[in-house]
């Protein structure tokens, strides 16, 4: 009776370890995790030395790469931001501005969209107060604000443009590497916009 017992007990959790097995396998494609998007970044074919690398061969990788970032939480990005900042900064500098621009496309402007009409919007004393918060917020978190400052060294008047003409025309004149630096502020202000709490 008692063997009964455990080989029940043991088909059991069979079973249920191959569905979690199955669940995991089929849902796998679905999710992503910082961890995923610095393992393709680091797998990248251009990045091992002496590689010579086909322009087709980058553009998958780097749909691979733009796939698996899309699929983070506002979470995962923060994360992915904090505790690989250098590690992007180096990967984005590999690319060519062509392909900054596509990942900006890919990666940033979903952000952008999100926050345009909220904050187009608004006032400008809003829109001024929102941007000043935002980025005191952003310093004091440790967040990724050097980018932000290197494109004001360039344009002094950057913040206050934003603030007054909006994000539609700032983003729309930035330059590709611009519109990257601008992603940790825009993933910022749409977390103020929605009320999404870290």
């Amino acid at each position: 009776m008692q063997a009964r017992i455990w080989i029940s007990t043991f088909i059991a959790l069979v079973l249920i370890w191959a569905g979690v097995a199955f669940v995991r396998a089929y849902t796998d494609g679905y999710v992503s995790s910082p961890e995923k998007v610095m393992a393709l970044i680091e797998e990248a074919p251009w990045r091992v030395k002496g590689a010579k690398v086909d322009t087709a061969t980058r553009r998958q990788h780097l749909e691979k790469v733009a796939e698996s970032a899309a699929k983070l939480t506002f979470g995962q990005r923060t994360t992915l931001r904090d505790e690989h900042q250098e590690d992007l900064a180096f990967f984005y500098m590999d690319l060519t501005d062509a392909e900054r621009q596509w990942m900006a496309e890919k990666t940033v402007e979903p952000f952008y969209k999100t926050v345009l009409k909220a904050f187009n919007a608004m006032s400008v004393e809003e829109r001024r107060k929102m941007v000043t918060n935002t980025r005191v917020q952003m310093r004091k978190d440790g967040r990724d604000i050097g980018g932000l400052e290197r494109v004001t060294q360039a344009d002094p008047k950057f913040w206050d443009r934003l603030a007054e003409e909006g994000i539609g025309s700032t983003y729309e004149n930035a330059t590709s590497e611009e519109k990257l630096m601008l992603g940790p502020l825009l993933e910022e202000l749409q977390r103020r916009v929605q009320g999404i709490r870290r």
